[in-house]
């Protein structure tokens, strides 16, 4: 041992009582020492820290790991030797007791070691008697040793520094030792030394007294191919620019898939002209397949038991079922023209959703499908069609915004949804993309009448509480219909800064396709640069109170690009007049833009777009940033 003056680790803390089974008295829970000016330094404090740490790391992964060995490897792995009474042992490397053990030995067999480690090893010998089968237990044996200079035992001459001379600090080096106990077949029945840990590695049955061990009688047992983040399962989401897979998506997708197929069964629109009650019969044994796929895929993702490899076998397997569908009726059918061009187009719909597994595009084979599902309910109007929107309406209080008060931010969520239902189950998400301010509650549901009917349109509020660490942060709320989660609302984010009251009550709603993670509208080259320009949708809201006219007017403004050939700009702005707008109606507006002469392909602006009262000085802004794509 090393001249040390006390081991404080041992004296004091708990997870050396955990780990060694030794009595602490009055145990203490240090987890790191903390260095003082002006007082030694005592090699206690320095090797209590390095334990503290060491130990702390060695009892997780004890606890949540356990004995194993990783996926990208097969260490210590027990074969067959070309010599008797002997065994292979792989290179590689095993966790045993929360200790990372490595063998890079490569052809390294049992009879080996004594000679590569100077330990002594037991000798494998045959069953005696040489009729009676015997079981032996192959396991590894893991300890640490102290580790000096030359005067030591396993000395490391490059421990001394030569500037220095002598010996400094020393070193723990982890040892290990592959053993057997013949006639045994756990760990219980043998000696164990203070300070080792054992990992069975694998029981060797020995039948005969042949004194070659065949590959045969050997059984491992190790717990293989662990890797934590392959097993841990949690709500998953994929983002790639302005597009987004989730778990709530999966299962939306999944219910409403279940929900077409069971209406089209009620409908009798998937039977055609089938040959037959047994037909009949197999049909709905295959779409019954179908529907429990959903149905049991729909649960796994509700209870985030899903990881991303197990939602690419979700859409593997719903592939299958959905041919197995096409398969089954084309077996029993007499292919009319209806059943025909039916199977043809779902099929070649198919064939993308195969292409996108293909190249692993979770995003790309989730909207494969949610567009199959649209193309499927048409015929029995399963799903809403249509838009929501969201509108900003007020704050409490209104004043400059605090850090730390509490604001309640008051949403109009609008169903303009058609569909057979009448009403739908709209689901609000309310998010901040600063991690210092909160938002409350994050997700709301409320049912709406659809369009056309009263009860289209509620009020929901959300508390959005600032924090000084960020001076700013964008409040979304999305509203996305339950039953079609391709809908969602196209409302920009509101801005909030510290000490400046919110723009709330904007009479503009944009109402156009949804913006990308940048907050821009991706507006293509060839729309932009056609005569008559790109036409933006809003909708305009008269929040004064009164009736009353509205001159429109808007403008291009360029921060890339250049300005030549755009219309409008500021120099001549664009101009439209709303008359006699009733207080609380709305109104659709087009905001057109265009470029002529050169491409615009690459410019990156925003469109400032101004309501003003023609008899009153009210007034609503409201600016839309574009980026104008090679498209």
């Amino acid at each position: 041992m090393g001249d040390y003056s006390r081991n404080t680790y041992q004296l004091t803390n708990i997870v050396h009582q955990i780990l060694s089974g030794s009595t602490v008295t009055d145990p203490r829970h240090y987890v790191a020492v903390k260095m003082q000016q002006g007082v030694p330094l005592l090699d206690a404090d320095w090797n209590d820290m390095d334990d503290i740490r060491r130990q702390e790391a060695r009892l997780y992964l004890r606890h949540y790991l356990g004995n194993c060995v990783p996926d990208d490897a097969d260490g210590f792995r027990i074969g067959a030797a070309t010599s008797n009474n002997n065994f292979s042992i792989s290179t590689g490397r095993a966790m045993v007791d929360g200790m990372l053990v490595i063998n890079e030995n490569s052809g390294l067999s049992y009879t080996d070691q004594a000679t590569l480690f100077g330990l002594s090893i037991d000798a494998i010998t045959p069953p005696n008697p040489a009729d009676v089968p015997r079981t032996d237990l192959v396991y590894l044996d893991v300890w640490e040793q102290e580790i000096g200079p030359v005067t030591s035992d396993r000395h490391d001459d490059r421990l001394v520094d030569v500037s220095v001379g002598l010996e400094t600090a020393r070193r723990l080096e982890r040892r290990w030792l592959v053993r057997v106990a013949q006639d045994a077949s756990d760990l219980a029945t043998i000696a164990t030394q203070a300070g080792h840990v054992y990992m069975p590695l694998a029981l060797i049955v020995r039948s005969t007294n042949s004194p070659a061990i065949a590959p045969e009688w050997i059984y491992d047992l190790r717990t293989r191919n662990i890797n934590v983040a392959q097993y841990l399962k949690r709500p998953f989401s994929i983002v790639r620019g302005i597009h987004t897979f989730s778990n709530q998506l999966l299962v939306d997708l999944l219910d409403a898939l279940r929900s077409i197929y069971l209406l089209r069964v009620e409908n009798d629109q998937l039977f055609f002209d089938l040959t037959d009650n047994v037909a009949r019969t197999m049909v709905l044994f295959a779409i019954n397949n179908l529907v429990q796929v959903c149905t049991t895929a729909a649960l796994q993702a509700r209870t985030n038991n899903l990881n991303l490899g197990d939602v690419g076998q979700v859409f593997t397997t719903l592939l299958a079922a959905q041919r197995e569908v096409l398969t089954t009726l084309s077996a029993h059918n007499d292919s009319p023209p209806t059943f025909g061009a039916f199977n043809s187009d779902y099929t070649a719909r198919l064939n993308v959703l195969e292409t996108a597994l293909s190249a692993q595009d979770l995003i790309d084979a989730y909207e494969q499908q949610l567009s199959i599902n649209q193309w499927l309910a048409a015929d029995v109007d399963a799903l809403p069609e249509g838009d929501v929107l969201v509108d900003f309406q007020d704050i409490s209080p209104l004043e400059n915004l605090v850090a730390g008060h509490v604001y309640t931010i008051s949403i109009e969520i609008r169903n303009e949804l058609t569909s057979a239902q009448g009403h739908e189950l709209i689901d609000v998400n309310a998010s901040l993309d600063s991690s210092f301010w909160t938002v409350t509650p994050a997700t709301q549901s409320l049912t709406l009448n659809n369009v056309g009917q009263p009860g289209n349109s509620n009020i929901i509020a959300f508390q959005v509480t600032p924090n000084a660490s960020d001076a700013s942060a964008n409040l979304s709320v999305i509203a996305t219909p339950r039953r079609n989660s391709g809908i969602t609302s196209t409302q920009p984010p509101l801005a909030l800064t510290i000490g400046v009251m919110p723009t709330i009550g904007d009479a503009f709603l944009y109402n156009g396709p949804p913006l990308n993670s940048s907050g821009q509208v991706e507006i293509p080259n060839t729309l932009v640069t056609r005569p008559e320009g790109v036409n933006l949708n809003f909708v305009f809201r008269n929040l004064t109170g009164t009736t009353q006219d509205f001159n429109i007017a808007w403008l291009v403004e360029l921060s890339t690009g250049s300005i030549t050939g755009w219309v409008p700009t500021d120099t001549t702005p664009s101009t439209t007049t709303l008359g006699s707008l009733g207080a609380g109606s709305s109104f659709g507006v087009g905001i057109v833009i265009r470029k002529t002469g050169s491409s615009a392909a690459g410019a990156v602006g925003t469109i400032h777009i101004t309501a003003t009262g023609v008899t009153t000085s009210d007034t609503a802004t409201y600016d839309l940033n574009f980026i104008i794509t090679n498209a």
